[in-house]
């Protein structure tokens, strides 16, 4: 029995080994020779007493087995043992009863043989506080034992193992408490410089965020923004300055103003800086630099000094802002003020600030000056026809002539619109020569605007209207002026435009009427207070062909009036293409209601224009199921200048609708044989100024002469508006006139009139109504 030999050895091996040399180590206690407990050839193991894993094997367990090492660390004591857990169980029962400390298993080698092993276990406790049974393995296959032989044995044994366990624990208090007492000692040691580390890094981490957020914080504002020593040195700046300079922060610390920009402009920026530290307080300057790029702005710079503790100056903080925008939204938004954004030219605010200087002035050098208010004719109709884009280079154009006729102390501005204002000024203290002065500009002004314009290669004359007033130092107030010389423009407008009139104390009583005229005419509209009229059309033979439809106003007060007072205020107010419609459905219902008639209506150039014009036309002819040939539509040679194919197109668009197209006042504006040759037209109207003088007038009958016969030619109707006398109608018939108009055939009627002549007779004699 070698193997009790070996026990001896046992506490050694375990203070050296937790398991076999691939396991961690246990540190040695009691100093053995290692080479003894190598050397036996008692098998031995060391098992995990709750899992049964061998967690160490000496060479002769692993040589007994037939298992490597490697394999032994792997495997638990279960997997050797050939009984099953029931039978396991049931041996470690037996040997609690009889009390033992050994057990008879068999177990199975590598190689497949069964043993029978009379297994010794004592539980002992390693060093790192685990639990293990330490087994010594006795093949007694075919070896029966005394078993008092056994008991001794193994009495013995217990109790070497139960003194090495006992030893072993009090030496692991002892290392345990030695090990807490430095252990505390290096904890408090660790916690005094953890404390102090963290201090320390806590204030440099903060300093580090504070440098960071101040870093991003300068680089996020577009200003710029610097510091230097007293000596102009730099010491910091900002991302925007780097740009502004055109160079990395390492470039610009440590470099003055001469190292970055010129001569004259270093000079300049340290003048500055010596001004401010020499009075200590902050200073702001404005300062006209260059960027690198060649782009010159205007930048406001704050600089204020820099003190440490001891209040001793150690530098200056600089702050500048690009205020080039700023200073050119000021200059835009003074320019938006008092200047017209279209022609540049001074506004109605300015003209307000600046007539009671000039009236003050006159006062004191008793001269006289001279308001015009000035109106483009035809201005709001071509504004109409061709758009608002070419109205708009039309009344450039009309500015730069007005400013051209200025002179240098006169005063040009527009008040919107088309109306501009001219105030002379140096006219003479005499108010005859004052006055013959001014009309003398006048007419040298209104032959300058009434030169042709080329427009989409086309020549427009405008002209203008002027109405004047002359003033001195008995005005007190300027308002009244501009107010005057309205009244006056108006009293010009009516008397043919291309005028000038001046202004009368009689003509406020006019324009105030006019005025009542224009608000009288909305009421009028919404309450239906026009009625309708019509003037026959006859052929050669006298016989009433046609009709033309006419409107009255029939008001409440003032009783019937005539279309040449509201007509010119429906026009100017944009009223006329509602007067327009109406005159269009109510002659569209009369013709309903009577089959056999027709007629004829004037369409202003705002009515035909209108988007909705050509749908509304249809709409009336089938609402009303009237023939559209019974409808004749009269327009003006004003018209024609409009957007050519747009017009053409709508005239086109009409014809095949069946509704007749009419050019009225014909010779009186813009027709030229190309329009009339490319336009639908079926009929011409000769304007009664042609017919007034036929035929004594040689000039009004050549002309209508040609007229009638270019017509032939086109193959086109004329009428003969006018019509007063049997002379002028001999004329006309004899040229090959086709029908006649006027008070020699019959004046304008009610409709009942007319429809109980049309009742009774066939035809018009001359002058018989």
């Amino acid at each position: 029995m070698g193997w009790i030999r070996v026990v001896a050895c046992v506490l050694v091996w375990l203070s050296l080994t937790g398991r076999s040399g691939a396991e961690t180590p246990v540190q040695s206690i009691i100093a053995f020779p290692v080479d003894v407990l190598q050397q036996s050839r008692t098998p031995m193991m060391l098992i995990d007493p709750e899992s049964g894993r061998i967690l160490a094997a000496n060479p002769a367990a692993i040589h007994f087995y037939g298992y490597s090492g490697e394999q032994l660390a792997r495997m638990s004591i279960d997997q050797i043992n050939s009984l099953d857990p029931a039978e396991v169980a049931a041996e470690r029962q037996r040997a609690l009863k009889e009390k033992r400390n050994y057990f008879i298993f068999p177990h199975r080698l590598a190689n497949g043989d069964i043993r029978t092993m009379q297994v010794n276990s004592w539980p002992v406790q390693l060093n790192n506080g685990g639990k293990a049974l330490f087994s010594v393995l006795i093949d007694v296959t075919g070896q029966p034992l005394a078993r008092d032989q056994l008991l001794t044995y193994t009495g013995k044994l217990e109790s070497m193992v139960e003194a090495r366990n006992s030893e072993l624990l009090q030496t692991q208090v002892r290392y345990t408490r030695m090990l807490m007492a430095a252990l505390a000692v290096t904890l408090v040691v660790m916690l005094w410089l953890l404390v102090n580390v963290r201090r320390r890094r806590h204030v440099e981490k903060e300093l580090t965020r504070q440098t960071i957020l101040l870093g991003g914080l300068l680089d996020s504002i577009p200003d710029l923004v610097f510091f230097k020593d007293p000596q102009g040195v730099y010491l910091g700046c900002n991302l925007a300055f780097t740009h502004f300079v055109g160079r990395d922060r390492d470039r610009i610390v440590g470099r003055t103003d001469a190292d970055m920009f010129g001569a004259e402009l270093a000079a300049m920026f340290r003048s500055y800086d010596e001004r401010m530290m020499r009075a200590g307080i902050p200073r702001s300057n404005e300062e006209e630099v260059r960027y690198p790029d060649g782009r010159q702005v205007l930048l406001d710079t704050l600089k204020a000094p820099l003190h440490d503790a001891s209040g001793k100056l150690v530098g200056l903080l600089g702050i500048s802002r690009d205020i080039t925008a700023r200073k050119q939204a000021e200059a835009r938004i003074e320019s938006l003020a008092f200047f017209d954004s279209l022609t540049q030219l001074p506004n109605r605010i300015q003209l307000n600030q600046r007539l009671p200087e000039v009236i003050q002035q006159l006062s004191v050098t008793g001269h006289h000056g001279a308001l015009l208010f000035i109106d483009l004719d035809y201005f709001k109709t071509i504004n109409d026809v061709f758009g608002h884009a070419t109205g708009d280079e039309l009344l450039q154009i009309m500015a730069g002539r007005l400013r051209r006729h200025a002179r240098e102390r006169d005063i040009l501005a527009r008040l919107g619109g088309d109306e501009f204002v001219l105030v002379m000024t140096q006219l003479s203290s005499d108010e005859a020569i004052a006055r013959a002065d001014a009309d003398q500009r006048i007419a040298e002004l209104q032959r300058h605007m009434a030169m042709p314009v080329s427009l989409h290669a086309r020549e427009v004359k405008l002209g203008c209207s002027v109405g004047a007033v002359l003033f001195g130092d008995t005005w007190k107030v300027h308002a009244d002026l501009l107010k005057c010389a309205d009244m006056a423009m108006y009293q010009a407008k009516d008397a043919g435009r291309g005028t000038c009139s001046w202004y009368e104390p009689a003509l406020r009583e006019r324009i105030e009427h006019r005025f009542t005229v224009g608000e009288e005419l909305r009421h009028a509209l919404s309450k239906d207070e026009f009625v309708l009229y019509l003037q026959p059309q006859v052929d050669g033979n006298g016989q009433i062909c046609s009709f033309e439809a006419l409107v009255r106003w029939q008001h409440p007060q003032r009783g019937l009036i005539l279309p040449g007072e509201f007509i010119p205020v429906a026009e100017e107010n944009g009223l006329i293409a509602e007067l327009g419609d109406w005159v269009l459905n109510h002659t569209c219902l009369l013709m309903a209601q009577h089959p056999r008639l027709h007629c004829s209506v004037n369409v202003s150039v705002r009515q035909f224009l209108h988007p909705e014009f050509l749908d509304r036309i249809d709409s009336l002819l089938r609402d009303h199921e009237i023939g559209a040939s019974r409808l004749t539509l009269e327009v003006t040679e004003s018209l024609l200048i409009a957007d050519f194919e747009q017009v053409a197109l709508k005239m086109q668009s009409l014809q095949q609708l069946g509704v007749r197209l009419s050019i009225d006042d014909f010779g009186t504006g813009y027709s030229s044989l190309v329009y009339l040759k490319r336009l639908p037209i079926d009929e011409l109207k000769i304007d009664r100024d042609f017919v007034r003088d036929l035929p004594g007038d040689t000039s009004d009958a050549s002309l209508v002469v040609l007229i009638l016969a270019m017509a032939r030619h086109l193959n086109l109707s004329v009428v003969a508006e006018g019509v007063e006398n049997a002379e002028q109608a001999e004329f006309l018939r004899q040229h090959g006139c086709h029908y006649y108009q006027g008070y020699f055939y019959g004046r304008p009627q009610p409709i009942d009139s007319w429809l109980e002549v049309m009742d009774h007779a066939r035809g018009v004699r001359p002058a018989a109504i």
